[in-house]
């Protein structure tokens, strides 16, 4: 080989390493975010996590206060007509059955302690269906409050990093 040749082949050696070398560096360098462009970035995302959790707990408490409302209005009719039945004189569903005055009357008094009996059934069931309502509400409101003190610490944080850079 001639040195013309020796030349010519180092120079299309050396370009061909720094392009292969150049092209990957210059990408790294150009597209990488800067820090302050991740702090704000990591900023905006925290405050609209925050936004979003906040938002969440509103719901919840508006869930639970209708809940607790539904709560409320159930326990109130059972006991009044607990109080009801109490005025009359009538404190189980057998003395019902048993101050019945004929066979007939017997018959009917016994629908009837059925029908209450399931009446009282549904209404507990409701009650307890609104309370488990109620604790799972408080769980995850007490959940969503614990991320929101989480996000609002690592948004301090982010921003006294910030402030000290």
């Amino acid at each position: 080989m001639s040195k013309k040749q020796i030349r010519i082949t180092a120079i299309v050696i050396a370009v061909i390493f720094l392009l292969g070398i150049a092209g990957p560096l210059a990408y790294i360098v150009f597209s990488a975010p800067s820090d302050e462009d991740n702090k704000a970035a990591d900023i905006a995302e925290l405050n609209e996590k925050i936004k979003d959790v906040g938002a969440e707990i509103e719901e919840l408490d508006k869930m639970l206060a209708a809940a607790e409302e539904l709560e409320k209005n159930r326990s109130e009719e059972s006991g009044r007509r607990f109080r009801i039945m109490c005025e009359k004189g009538v404190g189980s569903y057998l003395d019902i059955i048993f101050s019945s005055t004929s066979l007939s009357d017997f018959s009917d008094r016994i629908v009837i302690a059925r029908e209450l009996a399931e009446y009282d059934k549904s209404v507990m069931d409701a009650i307890a269906e609104v309370k488990a309502e109620i604790s799972a509400a408080d769980e995850a409101k007490s959940a969503a409050q614990a991320e929101l003190i989480r996000l609002r610490n690592e948004l301090s944080a982010i921003e006294a990093a910030e402030d000290d850079a």
